[in-house]
């Protein structure tokens, strides 16, 4: 799934930092581990993670009506990542400590249970009613193909044009050289319009071939 992962202690000392702690020099003032894990859990628990996915969602749908309502473009497109995008893995990452453990997460990805993320479902599904086509660019390697559509499909996900896994030849590339090398392809070669592109990470959004993006909330983790 994931190709250069920088956990959690990283990540939650930006987030801890974001809410409230400040630096007192250059280096980053130093987080508790366990008050981190805690924070991340809280900020899902407490319902606030899905109130910011909403709030995002609603601008996207916004940007999808007005955009499709100028007619500006013949061949307009949307982008989707998988994880902590159209589907969410917050059991398994609480259940690994926040820690990446690639046994559990072969174990995880196999049971194809990946409940979906309401907000985005929903929004999936009025992409689709607007005949904008779909294109899902995960990072998740072919090797688990049949399971990761097995499980999109359980969840609602059953209509997309294609859907790009990680192929032999791009795993010396980042995320961000993979996915941006693929939109490219589908802007240049395919001359489809990416008018979004949807995921929870930078590197899913970073490097154009799109007209606009949208960064859902990640905590647990970060894949440059």
């Amino acid at each position: 799934m994931l190709h250069r992962i920088c956990r959690l202690g990283a990540t939650l000392i930006i987030f801890l930092l974001a809410t409230g702690c400040t630096a007192r020099s250059v280096q980053p003032e130093l987080v508790n581990i366990q008050q981190a894990r805690a924070a991340v859990e809280t900020y899902h628990a407490n319902g606030q993670y899905l109130h910011d996915i909403k709030i995002i969602v609603n601008d996207l749908r916004k940007h999808i009506e007005e955009t499709l309502a100028s007619g500006k473009y013949t061949k307009p497109a949307i982008v989707f990542d998988i994880d902590e995008t159209l589907l969410s893995n917050y059991q398994a990452e609480k259940e690994m400590g926040f820690n990446f453990r690639p046994r559990y997460w072969r174990h995880w990805v196999n049971l194809s249970k990946a409940p979906a993320i309401e907000p985005v479902r929903t929004l999936y599904g009025y992409a689709v009613s607007k005949k904008l086509t779909v294109f899902i660019i995960t990072g998740r390697k072919a090797s688990v193909r049949q399971q990761t559509i097995k499980n999109l499909k359980q969840e609602g996900y059953t209509q997309w044009t294609r859907l790009f896994f990680r192929e032999k030849f791009d795993e010396k590339k980042s995320a961000q050289q993979y996915k941006t090398a693929v939109r490219k392809q589908l802007s240049e070669q395919d001359e489809y319009q990416i008018i979004a592109n949807v995921g929870d990470q930078e590197s899913d959004l970073d490097g154009g071939y799109a007209v606009r993006t949208f960064k859902l909330p990640n905590y647990m983790y970060i894949i440059h």
